[in-house]
């Protein structure tokens, strides 16, 4: 676990330093486009071509859905979603609102059907080699549950925290209001390299007596 404590203590040093450069930079680096998001972009492309080039897969369709999975992260990151919609396919207003065309909406539900499966198909087969890798402390599964609980932590903790600290009764400081957005992406782009760092391991160690889920 220490090589991805590391990645997290880094990646909290990181937005530390660029919180404390100023609102302006801190909106630059992190804004859609800038340098952080391009920087997640590019290691999802880095891990995607390790994944289909050279990875110890089990004949199973792992060896399709993984690299799949990460070219959807890749497209999220790029708010792929909302290049092509009025508004993003995962907020609820895009199917409550009258401006969205219906054909929208179905090609949304299709897309999120897609993903649902793919999920549910990796979690019927990785499940409990996940958990078990994760309790004996195997650095490829311990890698892919930090980048889980990292995925989690931002999205559902940090995007939008003022709003929901509001919402919860609790007032949200300047800092907070400025740069939770700054954590978020920083803590984002240390996805992708806890997934490199898994996927490294998965090559690095013996096929024996391992119990590989990618």
């Amino acid at each position: 676990m220490k090589p991805y404590a590391v990645t997290i203590l880094l990646a909290l040093m990181l937005a530390t330093v660029i919180a404390s450069q100023g609102e302006d930079v801190s909106s630059s680096l992190t804004a859609e486009g800038g340098l952080i998001e391009n920087l997640t972009v590019w290691l999802y492309v880095i891990l995607f071509v390790v994944l289909i080039s050279g990875a110890k897969f089990r004949m199973t369709w792992n060896r399709v859905l993984c690299p799949f999975v990460i070219l959807l992260l890749m497209f999220r990151e790029l708010d792929f979603d909302k290049k092509f919609t009025a508004m993003g396919i995962f907020k609820s207003r895009f199917y409550k609102s009258a401006d969205v065309p219906f054909i929208q909406k179905a090609l949304a539900l299709v897309v999120i059907m897609v993903i649902l499966v793919v999920v549910i198909m990796l979690l019927r087969q990785n499940w409990k080699g996940l958990v078990h890798g994760v309790r004996r402390r195997w650095r490829v599964e311990c890698g892919i549950a930090v980048a889980l609980l990292l995925a989690g932590f931002s999205k559902l903790v940090l995007d939008g925290l003022p709003r929901k600290l509001e919402k919860a009764g609790l007032g949200a400081s300047d800092f907070v209001r400025a740069h939770h957005g700054t954590f978020e992406e920083v803590l984002e782009l240390a996805i992708p390299v806890s997934l490199l760092l898994a996927a490294f391991y998965l090559r690095t160690r013996p096929e024996e007596g391992s119990e590989s889920i990618a």
